[in-house]
């Protein structure tokens, strides 16, 4: 319909009765009042935001300057503006709008209501009562923003100041996605309200907003959810991030060098300090490094890593710039020192009771171990650390007419004690090379020193 006023009548349609053609004009008028717009018919305000706003605005333009009181069915749940005013030459249009802001103050719902004051004008008492406002309870959550190293995860913790009085779900989501991952769905059951925990992971570079969202259908918690700014760090890119060194005991090589450069474009120069999480296993050249913010991504910079001791260490790189990679911190590349397999005392023994002698020139760091036709030659084998678990020495490369009486070895955990192993020959000539590898506990993936197995001559009678 149309604003203005409208008078019915009534006419009887009967040919017959005491009702026949009875005409009743003008039996109504009906006013055909103007009316509000409004952006939003319903605001859902979270404590954590406190304010939301809307507009209200005029569908019939005003004959006189117009006031619109503003009240709420419950001042305990929010506030608002009190009024607002609309004057008659102004026309109507979205500019024309007016923003009501509320603000919470309490859990709970409540409708505002709105009545017009416009004296000799279209707009004199007309009134509405089209918005609801649900405020919700608030969410304890332990950070409103947060910082995520690359390879990193930041924990939030998160609790209801109230006990649900329904099983509550909460879930968390990011926007955009693909800049951090965050936990599947945890349940919190009714009448309980301990604080959970959930963790924002490092995807790429970038920022996003995380929101946790209630559902507890019944209950004050239904919709209730909380916004989470989350930042990523810029990191480094680096060539190796798991190296395995074996000692220099028996290597002319105990050392390796892996490069790292930035992963994004430094706004400043970078000074990066390198630290190790036990220095007594390995030492680390440089010690600390720099990029240059002129030379962006394709900045590289070797480092080396050598042996000292056995065991897993991990590399940690501090920044510290001016710009963008301040504060960096980031881990990535993992060292492990391997413990070495002893080889240790060879004794050749000889036919006809022929007094046994050492293996000449014997040097555990790179054993020769002599054979001869029908004599054979004995090794002890065992492991330099005590093993965090049983283990497996292997020994393999064997050559025909060479016989190991045992190319397995077994130690339990803990134990050190060396174990024998004969090698015989039946008319080898030429070297051989026996390895040893090692598996289980802190010895998998070990390697001993390679035992060189070299065929001395006989005499035929």
């Amino acid at each position: 319909g149309r604003v203005g006023t409208v008078k019915l009548s009534i006419r009887s349609v009967s040919t017959k009765g005491s009702y026949a053609h009875v005409f009743a004009e003008n039996y109504l008028s009906l006013d055909m009042l103007p009316g509000f717009t409004f952006s939003r018919e319903k605001i859902h305000l979270q404590h954590q935001e406190e304010t939301a706003s809307f507009f209200l605005g005029l569908d019939t333009q005003p004959t006189a300057d117009t006031v619109i009181s503003i009240k709420s069915s419950d001042p305990n749940i929010f506030v608002m503006s009190p009024s607002i005013s609309f004057s008659s030459a102004r026309g109507i249009s979205v500019s024309s709008n007016e923003v009501i802001t509320v603000l919470w103050v309490n859990p709970g719902t409540a409708t505002l209501t709105f009545l017009a004051t416009s004296p000799g004008g279209n707009y004199d008492r007309v009134s509405s009562g089209s918005v609801e406002v649900v405020c919700f309870r608030g969410l304890t959550v332990s950070a409103s923003t947060v910082l995520v190293q690359k390879g990193n995860s930041a924990v939030i913790f998160v609790s209801t100041p109230t006990k649900p009085t329904v099983d509550t779900i909460f879930t968390f989501t990011s926007n955009p996605m693909g800049i951090v991952s965050t936990n599947h769905p945890i349940i919190l059951p009714q009448g309980t309200n301990e604080t959970f925990s959930f963790a924002v992971s490092y995807l790429t570079y970038g920022s996003a907003t995380i929101r946790i969202s209630a559902q507890a259908a019944g209950d004050a918690y239904d919709g209730v959810s909380h916004d989470i700014l989350a930042s990523t760090m810029p990191g480094f890119v680096f060539s190796l991030s798991n190296i395995t060194l074996y000692s220099c005991f028996y290597r002319v090589v105990c050392e390796a060098t892996f490069s790292i450069s930035p992963d994004q474009i430094p706004t400043e120069d970078v000074t990066v300090q390198i630290t190790t999480s036990f220095p007594v296993l390995i030492e680390i050249h440089p010690p600390s490094i720099k990029f240059s913010a002129k030379s962006g991504l394709s900045s590289m910079v070797d480092i080396t890593v050598r042996y000292k001791a056995a065991g897993i260490s991990c590399l940690s790189f501090a920044a510290s710039s001016i710009g963008n990679y301040d504060q960096v911190f980031s881990s990535g590349v993992t060292v492990r020192t391997m413990p070495d397999l002893i080889v240790d005392s060879a004794v050749m023994f000889f036919p006809l009771g022929a007094t046994p002698r050492n293996s000449p020139d014997f040097n555990p760091a790179a054993p020769i171990i002599y054979v001869q036709n029908a004599s054979y030659t004995v090794v002890s084998i065992s492991p330099s650390l005590p093993p965090t678990a049983d283990i497996v020495i292997a020994i393999d490369g064997f050559a025909p007419l060479l016989t190991v009486s045992r190319s397995v070895l077994k130690f339990q955990g803990g134990n050190v004690e060396p174990q024998i192993v004969a090698i015989t020959s039946t008319g080898l000539s030429g070297d051989t090379v026996l390895h040893l590898t090692a598996s289980g506990g802190n010895y998998d993936g070990a390697k001993g020193p390679d035992m060189i197995v070299k065929a001395l001559p006989s005499f035929s009678l």
